[in-house]
């Protein structure tokens, strides 16, 4: 028998441990304020973090977990499960996906990168806070999934030019594409617009305390840009100058060899300016879907225009692209063919896919069964505690519950409890509802925590052993910053 399990299932720990926190869980006696549909719920939750974390099966296998669990649990059906597999952001994982593909298949990747290194040249530290810098700022204004899709191959490209002992597990790789899906959260945070859990924050707010002056654009960037600058720089200096030490730095060519390499690539070609349209257009398309408030003004989004405003997401232009890209031809020698073609299929990260889908399944389980509502309500024992360790607590907790479920669950599920705990304490809601908000986009551990992470972990550049201790340390961190700075500029 011990030889059929030895020969049979995955020799590692995490496999064991998984399981066996699966049966202990299940032993946790059930209450009237915690059912056994919530219990069991937790089991699964805490299986499928342990799995992924250790990576005791592929990552896209124990994605598909619910789909076995949830009904053998009693929790849902498999049909109502199957759905989040194909969630419209999958699709626009897709189709990102495609439009990188289309960008390296037609080598305009390599022009992005040559570009880019023969302006930074070789300082490795420059390299980094430029994708940082980037990337935040483009989130500030578009979707943060739709930045890190356009950085991606651009990363990808940069990393591979500058030598080839720059491998797939190199940690100065590892930092760069980090980097680029941390900035893409910490940039969501600066403006209104710039993630979910923002608005569902003034949503909630005006709800609650509907007398209070209502949260306007220029109201929160007054509060949130600063905060978004500190914690920037707090992660370009932790990955900068902590993970990356002189001995991890490779030897990278010279600024002028690059400005050679990019000279000698020449013109562009028909089919590479014909790529670089449909990518620039899907930018500016990203860009001006919604409409953008500057504070003095709104600029309508194009949907608004055509009266598409309800209708027209990310997804819808990111698949709507990547079909364009097979439907275009260009001539080769062989004939006329499209910029995209069916073997290109193949190379999309299927199990990034299946690894996002899971992570919604997860999400939903967590909201239908009510255990989300269940530890947000654990939390109401931090009104008891020093304003400081409570915002240090709240944020914590937060921060490392949205490593599992997605920040827009977490805030909709837990900011009502912390408007509720703010009336029962007396307290400035802001002082309590700000920072939950902002540590629902700060989960930096696992690739299911924040599509920027699942994306850069769809590179192959990342090992999820690297992402979950350098995403632990920065957890910390920055909660200690977000609790820190509330507290002197509300408490």
């Amino acid at each position: 028998m011990f030889s059929f399990f030895r020969n049979n299932f995955p020799p590692k720990i995490g496999f064991w441990v998984g399981l066996l926190v699966l049966f202990i869980t299940q032993l946790i006696p059930a209450t009237a304020e915690f059912s056994v549909e919530q219990k069991r719920m937790l089991a699964i939750t805490l299986l499928m973090a342990i799995w992924w974390m250790t990576e005791a099966l592929p990552l896209g296998i124990t994605a598909l977990l619910p789909l076995i669990l949830y009904p053998l649990f009693g929790i849902m059906k498999s049909s109502a499960v199957a759905p989040h597999y194909m969630d419209h952001l999958v699709f626009l994982f897709l189709g990102g996906f495609l439009i990188a593909i289309a960008l390296q298949e037609w080598q305009l990747h390599r022009r992005f990168a040559l570009f880019i290194l023969s302006v930074l040249g070789i300082n490795h530290r420059n390299i980094v806070l430029a994708f940082m810098f980037v990337s935040a700022s483009l989130s500030m204004w578009i979707s943060n999934t739709a930045t890190a899709i356009m950085m991606l191959p651009i990363a990808v490209a940069v990393i591979r030019q500058m030598e080839e002992k720059l491998e797939n597990h190199s940690l100065f790789a590892s930092v760069i594409l980090l980097g680029i899906a941390y900035s893409c959260s910490i940039g969501g945070i600066a403006t209104l617009i710039g993630t979910p859990p923002n608005i569902i924050f003034s949503g909630i707010f005006q709800k609650f305390f509907p007398e209070n002056p209502t949260i306007s654009f220029v109201h929160w960037m007054t509060y949130m840009l600063p905060l978004s600058l500190i914690l920037f720089f707090v992660i370009w200096g932790y990955l900068s100058f902590i993970i990356l030490r002189k001995r991890d730095l490779p030897q990278l060519q010279s600024r002028e060899y690059f400005r050679n390499q990019y000279k000698a690539l020449g013109d562009l070609s028909v089919p590479q300016k014909r790529v670089l349209g449909i990518f620039l257009s899907t930018a500016v398309l990203w860009i001006f879907r919604s409409d953008i408030q500057t504070g003095f003004a709104t600029i309508p989004g194009w949907p608004r225009i055509f009266n598409l405003q309800n209708q027209i997401q990310d997804s819808t232009i990111a698949i709507g692209m990547a079909v364009l890209l097979f439907i275009v031809q260009v001539s080769q020698n062989s004939g006329k063919r499209g910029l995209l073609q069916l073997k290109n299929l193949f190379e999309v990260p299927w199990d990034i896919l299946l690894l996002f889908g899971g992570g919604f399944a997860l999400a939903s389980g967590i909201q239908e069964t009510g255990l989300g509502a269940v530890l947000g309500q654990q939390l109401e024992f931090l009104g008891q505690l020093p304003s400081w360790l409570m915002l240090f607590l709240l944020t914590l907790t937060i921060t490392f519950l949205t490593e599992l479920t997605s920040n827009t669950a977490v805030a909709t599920t837990i900011l009502p409890v912390a408007a509720a705990l703010s009336i029962q304490l007396g307290t400035d809601p802001m002082l309590i509802m700000l920072p939950v908000t902002i540590a629902s986009s700060c989960a930096f551990m696992l690739p299911v925590a924040t599509p920027p992470n699942a994306i850069i972990f769809g590179s192959r550049y990342v090992p999820i052993s690297r992402m979950v201790t350098i995403g632990f340390a920065l957890n910390l961190l920055v909660a200690v910053c977000i609790s820190v700075y509330f507290y002197f500029l509300l408490a």
